[in-house]
């Protein structure tokens, strides 16, 4: 189990206090806004081809899923709070696999 203690810590604790507190201070009311990257991996095993919306259930299935949701969680919870001004952006695998062959990031894998 450290390993999960591990991501949970890199990803949602140790490392700041969304409420104002990041080291950087970048993220207090009243300066610029906080981007949080997420990741897809907070909604976890889902059908291939279907689009995910906002909307879908978070069950995320890894330790980097479950300690990405929970710094979600809290950064929404500050800025509902009116704590700080954020925006969370879920990333969805921008290279990989199936990264369409004709894109500037797909185009590297085949050749």
């Amino acid at each position: 189990m450290p390993d999960a203690r591990r991501a949970l810590r890199s990803n949602s604790g140790d490392q700041h206090d969304v409420r104002g507190q990041s080291h950087s201070g970048a993220a207090r009311r009243g300066s610029d806004p906080l981007v949080h990257l997420g990741s897809a991996a907070e909604y976890g095993v889902q059908p291939e081809g279907v689009p995910i919306t906002e909307s879908a259930k978070p069950e995320p299935v890894s330790n980097y899923g479950r300690s990405k949701l929970a710094a979600t969680r809290k950064i929404i919870a500050a800025t509902n709070d009116g704590d700080i001004a954020a925006t969370v952006l879920r990333v969805f695998n921008p290279i990989g696999l199936r990264a369409p062959a004709d894109s500037s990031l797909g185009a590297p894998l085949i050749s």
